[in-house]
């Protein structure tokens, strides 16, 4: 199988989010992975998160894409575009080199582990599962 990376993309406000927050909040997700993603990657909600397949890409491929949406979180949280001035992301990522097939189910345990650990970090944070202990 081609390698593949999951990345598990989570949101925090810097307050508690009302109604219309959130729908700003989830406007400016779609726009923004609209506007960064490959035609090739698929954006889809899982839980309160999203979830993002990235086919055909190294974990590198997968860094670059994360810190291209992280780049794209922080431009439009330094203009206070759509009031999003208090949104951050925080991002999780697992990668399969290929080779062997995939774990679906490996993929999204490994990449909600290491949302978790970014969730520990600072705002806009991608963390891999392999930089976790064990990972």
């Amino acid at each position: 199988s081609d390698p593949i990376v999951l990345l598990r993309l989570g949101l925090r406000f810097d307050g508690p989010p009302d109604e219309a927050a959130l729908a700003r909040a989830r406007s400016a997700v779609a726009h923004i992975l609209n506007a960064n993603l490959r035609a090739v990657d698929i954006p889809g909600h899982y839980q309160d998160d999203y979830l993002i397949i990235l086919p055909n890409t190294s974990e590198a491929g997968g860094r670059i894409i994360a810190g291209r949406l992280t780049q794209a979180v922080q431009a439009r949280r330094a203009a206070g575009d759509d009031g999003n001035s208090a949104l951050a992301i925080f991002m999780g990522m697992a990668a399969h080199p290929g080779g062997r097939e995939a774990d679906a189910d490996a993929l999204v345990s490994q990449s909600s582990a290491a949302l978790a650990e970014a969730r520990r970090r600072r705002a806009n944070s991608v963390v891999g599962f392999g930089e976790l202990s064990g990972g």
